[in-house]
């Protein structure tokens, strides 16, 4: 990944020139992060579902909770460096 942002004493700084740059990846990460806790949301309904209908030991109801803990571990990356 090419950094766009330096950091310094106070926080970080974007360069003039690459401020568009910073902008649009700023974007595309807040969308990621949407999709996340949408998918998040998602995945605890269907896994409810094959709850109720006793599939919990199925590969399916185990492939939703792998993609459930693997986006909470990526959720709780970003919440662990404050953003």
């Amino acid at each position: 990944m090419k950094r766009i942002t330096e950091k310094n004493e106070t926080g970080y700084v974007v360069p003039e020139q690459e401020k568009e740059a910073a902008l649009c990846r700023l974007g595309k990460f807040e969308d990621l992060w949407q999709e996340l806790e949408q998918e998040q949301l998602q995945l605890s309904a269907e896994m409810e579902q094959l709850r109720a209908a006793g599939k919990q030991n199925t590969v399916k109801f185990k492939e939703k909770m792998v993609k459930k803990l693997n986006n909470a571990t990526m959720l709780a990356a970003f919440q662990g460096r404050g953003l």
